[in-house]
């Protein structure tokens, strides 16, 4: 773990401005606890990848992929903080039941030291680098100080959404996954996807950019950058990225005409995915 990692967490929790910043996403923007998409829509799209680079967010696209036959897995985050929120979830699926993980990472609703002892069972699992960055959380604060401070994301999503948008949270999935991802080989990385993709030498049958369109939008204001971005990814022959679309509009809709790309929007709701595949020389 990078000492620096503790030590800017530490400063966001006894200063919950320190990492506000006029951009959307940066190298000290807050964690997602939960992800605010409907994943159950495009959960398809997740099903029977073997090798897979995927955003981190909040882990939760990550642990239904894993779920859906993922072995193999690139992880990135512009961010520092969320690979330990990731390897945090590994650990919770391995260590806790449906309710109690649900309740632990999703609830908060409980005072004292209850999850102060659940995250004791927790550490038992975790890494050296997570557990390091954890316990210096932890030594100073309980779970709801943490998952309460700015070092996450605000945003109010209710427990029973989260568990209706996530496969991998309906009891029989979720013991299913338990066996799932002792097997999983991860590997992550930290940086800007516009930086680090041209870096990634293999072929991935899934690239999962989650809503990073508008991030790129909003400061470029130019959604061909995008579009070369995507054109920097290495896919197999059969293999997709996907983005998740936030608003469908007629700027999009105009911009990603070509054959090589699909608009899947979602019934009832003006949300999607934006699905895209090389084209064949």
């Amino acid at each position: 773990m990078s000492k620096n990692d503790l030590l800017i967490a530490q400063k966001i929790m006894s200063d919950p401005y320190y990492n506000h910043n006029d951009k959307m996403f940066h190298k000290d923007s807050f964690i997602y606890m939960k992800s605010n998409e409907l994943i159950k829509n495009y959960q398809k799209y997740l099903e029977n990848r073997e090798k897979v680079l995927s955003v981190i967010g909040s882990s939760d696209q990550i642990l239904n992929m894993i779920l859906g036959g993922t072995k193999e897995l690139d992880v990135y985050d512009i961010s520092r903080f969320p690979k330990y929120l990731l390897g945090l979830k590994l650990a919770g699926v391995s260590l806790l039941d449906r309710d109690e993980y649900v309740n632990f990472f999703y609830e908060g609703n409980k005072k004292g030291n209850v999850y102060d002892n659940i995250y004791d069972e927790l550490r038992k699992n975790l890494d050296d680098r997570d557990k390091e960055f954890w316990d210096g959380l932890f030594n100073f604060y309980d779970w709801n100080e943490i998952s309460n401070s700015s070092l996450f994301s605000n945003e109010v999503i209710s427990p029973p959404y989260v568990k209706s948008q996530n496969k991998y949270l309906r009891k029989d999935y979720y013991k299913k996954l338990k066996g799932l991802i002792t097997d999983v080989d991860i590997n992550i990385y930290e940086g800007d996807i516009l930086e680090i993709a041209k870096a990634f030498k293999t072929k991935y049958d899934l690239v999962y950019l989650s809503n990073i369109i508008k991030y790129l939008y909003e400061n470029s204001h130019n959604l061909n950058d995008y579009k070369e971005l995507m054109k920097d990814l290495k896919l197999t022959e059969d293999g997709i990225a996907l983005t998740y679309l936030n608003g469908i509009n007629s700027v999009v809709r105009d911009t990603f005409k070509r054959p090589n790309y699909k608009i899947d929007q979602f019934k009832d709701t003006r949300s999607g995915v934006l699905v895209y595949k090389k084209t064949k020389e």
